[in-house]
Parts: structure tokens; C-alpha cells; sequence
């Protein structure tokens, strides 16, 4: 799902992978529904102020004891 130009995954689980859901998204909130059987899997508030980590910093050193290099 694409919320203010930014790519995000809403996490609803594994058992729903390759399942047919629709999402409905008023403002910043939204709810994820089974297309089969018009089920409620999930609901999310969206944070805009919320900052995705996950890339080490550039000067970041390695451990020789743990680097697989």
C-alpha cells in the first residue's frame, strides 16, 4: 500500500500471503477485509511521523569476530 508517496506493508500475516483482501483507508486509518468471506483480518493506524530504520550508518566498522567477510 502507498500512503503519502512511501511504499508500506501492513503486516496482516502470513496466512493471508497471496490472498485476495481489499483495503479501505479513511485519513490514516485503515482496514484490511477478506474478499471471500467479507472478514475483518486486520486494522492499522498509519504514523506519518514514524521514520523507517533499518540501514546501518555509512561509518558503520565491522566486527572481525561476526563479519562473514
Amino acid at each position: 500500500m502507498r500512503h503519502s508517496g512511501k511504499l508500506l506493508r501492513l503486516g496482516i500475516g502470513r496466512p493471508y500471503a497471496h490472498h485476495p483482501v481489499l483495503i479501505l483507508i479513511a485519513g490514516n486509518d485503515t482496514i484490511t477485509i477478506d474478499r471471500t468471506i467479507g472478514e475483518i483480518i486486520a486494522e492499522h493506524t498509519i504514523d506519518p511521523t514514524h521514520k523507517k530504520t533499518g540501514t546501518p550508518p555509512t561509518n558503520c566498522q565491522q566486527c572481525p569476530d561476526t563479519s562473514q567477510w
